[in-house]
């Protein structure tokens, strides 16, 4: 809504810290609750209905098969955890990374991420429309595993363009 009525970009700076600022605190909260989640805290079991359960999963895959340095193949994984997957299921984008890639896969995404947002914040001082995106896809991450592919979350390619524009300033690249 903002940036439609927002033609001068008053607020994009605000909407910048304040996405960037979600990203992180959604990052480490989903960790965390991967973590620490207990079903006999009553908010935590209140969020995990509403979420249809997606907290209690990620615990049990945290709990079974760990946090590796490059993540886990669960290629071959069946599991009977309160119903039958042959697949990994994680919902929880940032969850499901750390568990699936590892940590410095994790560690990188979210390393990169997060340097997209605040370089648009600091070198450029505008919102654009794929940080806009990258903003409103890390509120999406915390139920959907999709919002870190690229196939549905397009502002994704956001992350490769401060390397192309590092590229293009090196000696004798620039045709």
């Amino acid at each position: 809504m903002f940036v439609t009525i927002d033609k001068h970009g008053r607020w994009d700076k605000l909407i910048l810290v304040l996405g960037s600022l979600a990203f992180l605190g959604l990052s480490l909260f989903s960790i965390w609750l991967m973590v620490y989640f207990k079903p006999s805290i009553s908010w935590m079991s209140n969020l995990n209905s509403m979420m249809t359960g997606r907290l209690d999963l990620m615990h049990h895959y945290f709990e079974t098969y760990g946090v590796h340095m490059f993540g886990f193949d669960f290629s071959k994984m069946q599991e009977n955890y309160r119903g039958y997957y042959d697949t990994f299921i994680c919902d929880n984008a940032f969850a499901h990374v750390v568990l699936e890639s590892g940590i410095v896969v994790a560690a990188l995404l979210f390393l990169a991420y997060e340097y997209v947002l605040l370089r648009g914040l600091i070198v450029y001082g505008e919102l654009t429309p794929e940080l806009f995106g990258l903003i409103i896809f890390a509120f999406v991450a915390f139920s959907e595993s999709g919002a870190f592919w690229v196939c549905v979350n397009f502002c994704l390619v956001a992350l490769a363009e401060p390397f192309f524009s590092l590229y293009s300033k090196l000696p004798n690249n620039n045709k």
